[in-house]
């Protein structure tokens, strides 16, 4: 994020990595029970 940013948009961006994040650890885990299911 570049430095010369006004801080509201650092923070938005800051909390949307961290959804993103959140979102594919609660995919990846979806993913494996599947996994162990369907084997």
């Amino acid at each position: 994020v570049p430095l010369n940013l006004p801080e509201s948009l650092r923070i938005i961006h800051l909390q949307g990595n961290n959804i993103t994040s959140i979102t594919d650890d609660t995919f990846c885990k979806a993913n494996d029970t599947s996994y162990i299911r369907d084997h």
